[in-house]
């Protein structure tokens, strides 16, 4: 063993030295990407068949020189990550390692490179020509049948050269290495149907209209909840592979053993229904976030059902399931989802108050009684044509006064014409695309198309665990119930009248402007209302570090503290008072999260930001003037500018340019003087035609890597100079051509206001030519500021000059 450590150590010294003498770089479409590499950090692809990973970890952190070792896994292979004071040394034996590589930072972006390629042959070209080109120093890994294919490099560290030689040989579209996916999230779960829950997230699902939804993955980056109670007074919920657990045992008014559970297959007298409407329901509330089926909004929420559909139910029966439900004794719930009603209006006092008695009376926690959240789904009666019994107004239970009343939109935006609607909405949100039925075994189920949960096996809408056509205002109503959970979690002290508030004033805003009997408030949106449940707290702070830099919440939530962290320890430190500091020469991209304690369940507000030497520069134009891109003009005071400047977001304090022989020709820094960003040329017919100009961006952690492109110069037009430039009283025009051939029209406009101040036409101009060949206009009266001077010279080109007014 001490005998293979001086080879690999002969091997990673020798690859970090090419790494750190040449720039790397690889090319993503026809733009170079920069890396740089980080010298405290190797990836070490470990060959197949040899020692167990674990054995190697060991033995790399048995190193004096090894700070930290760790698996990964990239693109199904095994790589060991190496944190080392000194890159070119490791305990491993070489014998074990398949190749090496530092890990390359591009753009503040840690790049993971697996030492294969990728590349797209352009038409006519065979892959032979490209193994030929590269000496058959790779080998075919696989294909796809638009003429992708995926290369393995035979030689690891030599990817990038392989790579580029591939792109620059001009026989492919395109060439890159392949690397780790970094993939940023919003918490999207994993669970299969996800992608076609709309509500959630609607990305133009079912032909549906993008961001018509509910606004939840933005919402689960601040929390996903905890064991919030919420009663589900329906036809019933049982035991769930999607609810992990959390359905409690609950009650069946006509059944003392029933706890909750459903009760039969079909339930009803003249309208036989099939039962799983309850589950339904819960799927949308609660779902685990795992590999099954759907994802719920709250999805750590505790189930307590009630079945008040086993059948012949009396409305004293009805009170004492609704009480039930929120008896500290009983379900203790902190929200009472109700996706059922009457065929009716008419209010029915015994009901309604024990509606109040939830509300007012409900959920009393550590001695103070804050409320029951009660929703009820508006209703499904709107009239409309082939339901002639069909009325105005919202269903009873759901207009009695304090509840929270939710219609039903399309995946487009529209109001369902089944949706019950009157003075009495709160919300709406989004649903199935019919309120119709079908039959199966006799009873009827519904037919939209809502993913949701169902009973496990054949007992329920479908013969799986899983079904895929729920609809209705009984389907928009659940969703309200599981934010209303989340934003318990997130500031478990609010009462239900602050709760229900809440949900009114963040409201995505739809139909007539403020509150309309159709949509209510408006659209639920489950971001903004967690975020409001936390008082609108807000992470604030800088998006760079350099090299250190402070964080606050602002507003937080009463009662609670704030424990800091970082995504990268190893990058940047944070303490407990949000000072975060840049850990040695780190330079990348870190997350800084504040959680808050004294909450239920894990809440947090997150900020991703830059660490160290400024980002790359990643452009270089001609700000202005004729033409544009990468042209001057002779005797033109034109601008370079940097794209990509991030001059306050990253402290850059200076930029740092190489005009290589056209420095004699640097007049200034963008005219005003404000910033370095911006370089003023005027170059002469005695300049060379063209030249390579750079630049770094530079702050207090360091200098990013140089950006360089290469600018012409020529005659423009017939105007020779505009002068002088700034300016404060009069600007000069000086024409080679004059008096016999003179531009149709001169005009002088604002940059800020884009309206004309000044007009000269060509009769002005033959007069005022007839003798000189200078043109005075006087700009002392004009605000200070940039102005545009646009010179039309007919059939031939047109000539525009930025002007400075100081």
């Amino acid at each position: 063993m001490r005998k293979s450590i001086p080879i690999l150590f002969i091997v990673i010294l020798l690859t970090t030295v090419t790494s750190f003498s040449q720039q790397a770089y690889f090319w993503t479409g026809n733009q170079k990407l920069i890396l740089t590499p980080d010298p405290s950090q190797t990836l070490v692809k470990i060959k197949k068949g040899g020692k167990e990973v674990s054995a190697l970890l060991q033995e790399a952190r048995q190193s004096t020189n090894v700070d930290n070792a760790s698996e990964m896994s990239i693109g199904g292979q095994s790589f060991i990550l190496l944190k080392q004071t000194k890159a070119s040394k490791s305990s491993l034996n070489a014998a074990d390692v398949e190749f090496q590589l530092p890990v390359y930072y591009g753009n503040g972006v840690p790049y993971y490179l697996n030492g294969d390629i990728i590349f797209r042959p352009k038409n006519g070209v065979t892959i032979e020509q490209i193994r030929r080109l590269v000496e058959n120093g790779i080998s075919q890994e696989g294909s796809t049948a638009q003429r992708t294919y995926f290369f393995k490099v035979t030689k690891g560290e030599n990817v990038l050269d392989i790579a580029n030689k591939i792109h620059e040989s001009g026989l492919v579209e395109w060439c890159h290495p392949d690397f780790m996916a970094q993939i940023e999230k919003h918490l999207i779960p994993a669970d299969p149907t996800y992608g076609d829950q709309y509500y959630l997230n609607n990305t133009g699902q079912f032909g549906g209209t993008a961001n018509i939804d509910i606004n939840a993955p933005e919402a689960w980056d601040i929390t996903r909840g905890c064991d919030i109670r919420v009663a589900v007074i329906d036809d019933g919920v049982e035991d769930h592979n999607d609810l992990a657990g959390r359905v409690l045992q609950g009650f069946t008014v006509l059944n003392a053993n029933g706890f909750g559970r459903p009760n039969a297959v079909c339930s009803g007298t003249t309208v036989i229904n099939r039962v799983g409407h309850g589950m339904a329901c819960t799927g949308i509330i609660a779902a685990s976030h795992n590999t099954l089926g759907v994802a719920g909004i709250a999805p750590n929420a505790l189930i307590y059902p009630v079945n008040i559909f086993v059948g012949g139910e009396t409305i004293a029966q009805l009170v004492t399931s609704i009480n039930r439900a929120w008896d500290p004794a009983f379900g203790n719930a902190d929200v009472i989802s109700n996706s059922w009603g009457f065929w009716q209006t008419d209010i029915i006092p015994a009901i309604e108050q024990e509606i109040i008695n939830a509300r007012t009376l409900g959920r009393v926690r550590n001695g103070v009684t804050r409320g029951c959240v009660v929703v009820f789904a508006s209703g499904n009666s709107h009239p409309r044509s082939g339901c002639p019994d069909c009325f105005n107004g919202v269903t009873f239970p759901a207009n009695v006064n304090g509840v929270i009343t939710v219609g039903a939109i399309s995946n487009t935006g529209a109001i369902h014409d089944y949706s019950s609607r009157g003075a009495e909405m709160d919300l709406v949100a989004p649903s199935g695309g019919a309120s119709g039925v079908a039959d199966i075994g006799g009873c009827n189920i519904p037919t939209g198309n809502i993913r949701t949960i169902d009973r496990p096996g054949a007992n329920g809408y479908d013969a799986g665990d899983f079904f895929n056509g729920f609809n209705g205002t009984s389907a928009a109503a659940p969703q309200v119930s599981g934010v209303a959970a989340l934003m318990l979690s997130a500031s478990p002290t609010l009462t239900e009248a602050q709760v229900r508030t809440l949900l009114q004033q963040t409201a995505t805003d739809m139909g007539s402007s403020g509150f309309d009997n159709t949509f209510g408030f408006g659209r639920l949106n489950a971001f903004t209302a967690v975020k409001a449940a936390i008082n609108n707290a807000v992470l604030s702070g800088p998006s760079h570090v350099c090299p250190s830099a402070t964080f606050t919440i602002t507003s937080p939530p009463a009662g609670t503290t704030i424990t800091w962290s970082s995504s990268n320890t190893s990058g940047v430190t944070i303490n407990s008072s949000g000072v975060a500091t840049r850990v040695g020469s780190f330079t990348g991209t870190v997350t800084i999260t504040a959680t808050f304690n004294g909450v239920c369940g894990v809440v947090a507000l997150s900020k991703a930001v830059t660490v160290g030497a400024p980002s790359p520069i990643s452009s270089l134009t001609v700000r202005m003037g004729p033409p544009s891109g990468n042209q001057l003009c002779y005797n033109y005071n034109l601008g370079i500018a940097v794209g990509n400047s991030n001059q306050s977001a990253q402290g850059v304090t200076q930029y740092n340019w190489n005009f290589g022989s056209w420095a004699p020709y640097f007049t200034d820094y963008d005219g005003l003087g404000v910033y370095t960003s911006v370089a003023m040329l005027t170059v002469n017919s005695s300049a060379a035609p063209s030249q390579s100009i750079s630049v770094t961006a530079q702050n207090s952690c360091g200098i990013s890597s140089p950006y360089s492109k290469t600018f012409y110069a020529s005659s423009c037009g017939s105007m020779s100079v505009a002068y002088p430039n700034p300016t404060s009283d009069i600007l000069s025009l000086s024409f080679d051509d004059a008096p016999v051939a003179l531009p149709q029209q001169i005009i002088l406009y604002s940059e800020k206001t884009q309206k004309v101040v000044y007009t000269i036409s060509s009769e002005k101009l033959t007069t005022a030519f007839s003798n000189e060949k200078t043109l005075n206009i006087p700009v002392n009266t004009f605000p200070r500021g940039v102005y545009y001077l646009r010179v039309e010279n007919g059939d031939r080109k047109t000539d525009q000059i930025r002007i400075v007014l100081k």
